[in-house]
């Protein structure tokens, strides 16, 4: 299989990683030979209020990996957006969703401005939960959706 690019980025807090994460995963394979993944560090979810070990994390994103059977992947970890990682100039392309574009428009003015090839963007849709509204790591962890996007029925309270 021929692919479009030899390295392509994305990132993520992947706190849980969920449904939306694993389209993302797929869509990049099918993009590129290789991976780089900037997973956020336990410093910089915390300052978000969140908080799911970094191990734990990269060890979930190494399963999917696994099961689908690609191995040309680095998972490095980032302290944000516009992280240094993000810097590198054999990255062509970096995947995001309409509502990280301009995160990758000001990303790509970084680069520009350091004399850095700017990076494709690879735009792909947000993946749904059966209410209609997108599934997301927060959604997960209040208790709405579960990572497939199923809504969680409330409890019936006595």
């Amino acid at each position: 299989m021929t692919r479009k690019y030899k390295k392509i980025a994305f990132s993520g807090s992947f706190a849980p990683l969920h449904k939306g994460h694993e389209l993302v995963i797929r869509k990049a394979i099918t993009l590129s030979e290789s991976l780089v993944i900037g997973l956020t560090s336990d410093e910089y979810l915390r300052r978000k209020g969140v908080f799911m070990p970094y191990n734990k994390r990269k060890e979930e994103l190494e399963k999917l990996f696994s099961k689908l059977n690609f191995d040309k992947y680095e998972i490095v970890e980032i302290n944000g957006p516009f992280d240094e990682k993000a810097m590198d100039k054999d990255i062509e392309a970096i995947i995001l969703t309409e509502e990280n574009l301009d995160k990758g428009k000001k990303l790509n003015e970084i680069r520009e401005s350091r004399g850095i090839k700017p990076l494709d963007l690879v735009v792909i849709p947000l993946v749904l939960a059966e209410d209609g509204e997108k599934i997301s790591s927060t959604r997960i962890r209040r208790g709405e959706i579960d990572r497939n996007g199923r809504i969680i029925k409330n409890k019936v309270r006595n």
